[in-house]
């Protein structure tokens, strides 16, 4: 979630390419949502 407000805030302030950040975001949010998946399959076969 750090990163995500880091890349937000350098795309206000133009220090990054808004369509690189917004594919970073994309990128981030999948990379989380895989991450929480193998989470829970973990706490299952526990």
């Amino acid at each position: 979630m750090e990163t995500q407000n880091h890349l937000e805030y350098g795309k206000r302030v133009n220090y990054l390419d808004p369509d690189s950040v917004d594919k970073m975001d994309i990128q981030i949010r999948n990379l989380i949502l895989s991450i929480n998946q193998i989470i829970v399959t973990l706490k299952s076969k526990s």
